[in-house]
């Protein structure tokens, strides 16, 4: 299928029809159709930093559940954590515009790149069906 403005509804319905998705989901549906990993994108860092942003990610789940956390955490460390975030997405942003054209986070995701995109596994994107079916293999990978 070739996608097109219209199609972005559906493809956004089957996205977010899927509670699992989440941000190791991300990275293990971007390594499987980009010809580079997100590891290689990223460059320098990206273990240390994949580790600080999970662990982020598990405070931030605590807080946003209104639970404690076993880090007590102030406010201006929480604040230096936040920064810790923005340079993960500063920095993987500026790769994915050179790699895709799009930086994964402007608010019109689903728009067409003027580059020509040379995905691996494109046969997984060719009927709705096969996305959603997509979208559901990788929830369910560990």
């Amino acid at each position: 299928m070739n996608y097109c403005n219209r199609d972005s509804k559906k493809l956004r319905e089957i996205l977010t029809n899927n509670r699992q998705v989440y941000f190791k989901n991300f990275i293990l549906g971007i390594n499987e159709i980009l010809n580079h990993s997100i590891n290689e994108l990223y460059g320098e860092d990206y273990n240390n930093d994949l580790k600080n942003i999970t662990n982020l990610i598990a405070i931030r789940n605590k807080i946003f559940h209104g639970q404690v956390t076993k880090f007590y955490l102030t406010r201006d460390e929480l604040i230096a954590k936040t920064n810790e975030i923005k340079k993960w997405c500063e920095k993987l942003s500026i790769t994915m515009i050179n790699e895709i054209g799009y930086d994964g986070f402007e608010r019109n995701s689903y728009r067409k790149s003027n580059l020509i995109l040379n995905l691996k596994n494109i046969e997984k994107f060719e009927t709705y069906e096969k996305y959603e079916c997509f979208i559901e293999n990788i929830c369910e990978s560990k």
